[in-house]
């Protein structure tokens, strides 16, 4: 089973060794909005030693539905910053949800060992280590190594590909880990996403309170909360190891520390639907009766409304 989460001691450690690439997702505590942030940190007035930056467009855009970008995009992404998929990968950010991105574009991509920092520069700076204005000089990659992208599988791009799914795989659940009031649809939870629900035939995956955080799951701190009593109230929406899981949010960034959670605890069947609920209400909005919206609960006895239907 795979390691993903590391904490700052380990990453001391492993500080000198030469196939190690440490990536710094500057983009802080509220993840999505720049401009909420006042007191964003800059990478060139600190970052953890040898770290280089990353930036999200240079991930994904409006041009991809903010999907992950097509893989020999970003593979020659990865290759500029002197990566592999041999490489030994470190990814941090001020919180989970940013560097847990840049870890599944790297995973998703063929990169063999990626670790996320638990905590990001905050634990390390914590724990009494140094940070540093050095801008590391970097020696790009010419071969990746392998093809990519090399785990397909974990990954769906489109709303299509989810109806498919529904329709062809019953051991298939797309499971909501937007918090519960976006979930029934009393808000948004974005600033650039008008509509509010989810996607028909989705179920409720406790995990986050808003679009920055996945606190029901890992604290800011960096510490797992009870992951049994969790998963206990997920079977009771059918969410089981045994499913084929495709775990979506906003726009892909809280479900990517999701999966690599459930990775690391033993859910083989897990995949990532990228779009979210971004991508859907752009589909729906061009075609309402393929791309159906439910707003409400199915456990309530009102039930849901469905959007789209005749």
């Amino acid at each position: 089973m795979n390691k993903f989460f590391v904490d700052v001691n380990w990453l001391k450690d492993h500080l000198n060794e030469s196939n190690l690439v440490i990536l710094d997702m500057p983009y802080g505590m509220n993840e999505y909005i720049k401009e909420d942030d006042n007191e964003k940190r800059e990478y060139n007035n600190e970052h953890i030693p040898r770290a280089i930056k990353i930036d999200k467009e240079e991930l994904q855009g409006e041009d991809s539905d903010l999907n992950l970008y097509e893989a020999d995009k970003l593979k020659d992404v990865f290759l500029k910053k002197g990566i592999d998929c041999k490489t030994l990968l470190v990814v941090y950010s001020d919180g989970i949800i940013a560097s847990s991105r840049v870890a599944l574009a790297a995973y998703w991509l063929g990169v063999d060992n990626v670790k996320i920092l638990l905590g990001g520069i905050n634990s390390w700076k914590n724990a009494g280590f140094e940070v540093t204005a050095e801008i590391k000089s970097i020696v790009p990659k010419t071969d990746f190594g392998c093809k990519v992208p090399r785990r397909p599988e974990f990954l769906i791009s489109t709303p299509a590909e989810v109806i498919k799914e529904q329709s062809e795989n019953p051991n298939f659940v797309l499971a909501n880990i937007r918090s519960w009031e976006e979930y029934i649809g009393t808000k948004s939870g974005y600033p650039y996403i008008k509509g509010t629900g989810s996607p028909l035939g989705s179920v409720y995956a406790k995990a986050s309170t808003d679009r920055v955080n996945v606190e029901y799951i890992l604290s800011e701190e960096g510490n797992f909360c009870d992951l049994d009593q969790l998963f206990t109230e997920w079977k009771q929406w059918g969410i089981t190891k045994d499913k084929e899981v495709a775990l979506f949010c906003g726009a892909g960034w809280r479900a990517a520390a999701i999966f690599f959670i459930l990775k690391e605890n033993g859910w083989a069947n897990i995949k990532v639907y990228d779009g979210g609920w971004y991508q859907w209400t752009k589909y729906h909005n061009r075609d309402p009766k393929r791309y159906k919206i439910q707003v409400g609960s199915p456990k309530t006895e009102e039930g849901i409304n469905i959007i789209g239907e005749e």
